[in-house]
């Protein structure tokens, strides 16, 4: 991965989400997804937010696929 693949297309570097989470770099981008670093301000740790960028334009049964592709992925992290 270069650079270019962490350009940040949505300008959410700096954000607070549910005023609880600072986003502060990207560390992976996927053709489906942007993964940011972010800050938990009340746990004082870093976490990964996963956004995806393209799933409303692909057909259901690949939108479920892999939405439960995110699941089993989140599940193994939290082990």
């Amino acid at each position: 991965m270069n650079d270019n693949d962490l350009i940040e297309p949505f300008e959410l570097i700096g954000m607070r989400l549910e005023g609880k989470y600072l986003l502060t770099e990207v560390v992976d981008r996927t053709g489906l997804s942007i993964v940011f670093r972010a800050r938990h301000l009340i746990w004082k740790r870093d976490v990964a937010i996963k956004v995806f960028t393209a799933a409303s334009t692909l057909p259901n049964d690949a939108r479920d696929v892999m939405i439960a592709s995110f699941v089993r992925e989140g599940a193994l992290l939290a082990e």
